[in-house]
């Protein structure tokens, strides 16, 4: 079945297992992956159909064929020579990554107590030159399996993904869009241990100085110019010592300005319901959270309040009504007269 792309469309639905795991892949080499990704996951019902049909004869499922073309990488993904594809699907797969199963709460990787699968980026890649020119890349039933089912997943744009010149930008970015949560009343950040912060970058040679200049300062001025995302970040030490051992990174959107400006040039008197829509669709976090929006939102509580008394009263009305008018002791079913009663009830 041919397949029609979509530039603006085109969705990765990515499993947070494959965001917070440590791999060797190089900046081009993530991002040609990350699409490899999309694509597997638009041939969810064929990949469905081909697990059925095997576990039906009896046999243990082993994979998915991915039929890619060359001009399709090269048009979405902004690669030109054919030969540096090729090396990059090579490498990626040599590429063995550790996967845990991570649930909402647990953002460590490397923990003993969380399961684990080993499994290869990709598997045998075969090409073939016809007119198009197009490779056929076999994916695991571990990597399959995720994409296709995990209900513990982030949405990435392809299109915001292939801006990136850093893989260090582009892996913080990753991390920045399956943590953060905008809250109504506080933009809670994220804390994680500084060791797997380095392993997911692979830097674990870098000190704090190396860290800050090489990698998180480039990253937050790269995101900030080419995301609606920004952050940053501040070094914790550990319960016992004086040495760093976590990393917090604190995101927000620039949407968040643009909600503080309205505010300020609004003076936040006399919201309309369209504005006060306009202010909770868009969960300002806690520096922007203001009395006189909470006095609103009351208000809006209040009404809904009165107007559910006012139902639950009708609601009894009407049960009582039933109880003492069409409660009838019907003991003989067969000689009961229905007509008489539907005489004397009106629906």
């Amino acid at each position: 079945m041919k397949k029609v792309f979509n530039l603006i469309e085109k969705k990765l639905y990515k499993p947070r297992s494959l965001i917070f795991c440590k791999d060797r892949t190089n900046h081009k080499e993530r991002i040609i992956y990350n699409y490899l990704l999309f694509r597997l996951k638009q041939e969810k019902q064929d990949i469905l159909k081909e697990k059925n049909e095997v576990e039906q004869i009896g046999y243990r499922y082993k994979g998915h064929y991915l039929k890619i073309t060359f001009k399709e990488l090269r048009e979405h993904l902004n690669l030109t020579k054919k030969k540096d594809i090729i090396k990059m699907f090579d490498n990626l797969r040599q590429i063995d990554v550790n996967i845990q199963f991570l649930n909402e709460s647990n953002l460590n990787i490397g923990r003993k107590d969380k399961t684990k699968f080993t499994a290869k980026l990709i598997g045998d890649i075969k090409e073939y030159n016809s007119e198009d020119g197009f490779f056929e890349l076999t994916f695991s039933p571990i990597i399959v399996d995720l994409v296709i089912d995990t209900k513990d997943y982030t949405l990435l744009l392809i299109k915001d993904l292939i801006k990136f010149k850093s893989k260090y930008s582009l892996i913080i970015y990753e991390i920045l869009k399956s943590s953060y949560v905008p809250h109504f009343n506080n933009n809670k950040p994220l804390k994680m241990s500084l060791y797997d912060f380095k392993s997911l970058l692979n830097v674990e040679n870098y000190n704090i100085s190396n860290l800050k200049q090489r990698v998180l300062n480039k990253a937050k001025i790269e995101i900030k110019k080419e995301t609606n995302y920004s952050f940053e970040y501040k070094f914790l030490t550990g319960d016992v010592g004086k040495s760093f051992q976590y990393i917090e990174l604190i995101f927000d959107t620039k949407n968040s300005i643009k909600n503080e400006s309205f505010i300020e040039n609004k003076k936040v008197k006399n919201l309309t319901q369209k504005e006060l829509a306009f202010l909770i669709k868009n969960k300002l976090p806690q520096n922007l959270y203001i009395e006189q929006l909470n006095e609103e939102i009351k208000e809006l509580q209040k009404a809904l309040s009165i107007q559910t008394k006012k139902a639950n009263q009708a609601i009894d009305e009407l049960d009582s009504n039933y109880q003492e008018n069409l409660e009838l002791p019907i003991e003989d079913f067969d000689n009961f007269d229905y007509e008489e009663l539907d005489n004397e009830v009106c629906f």
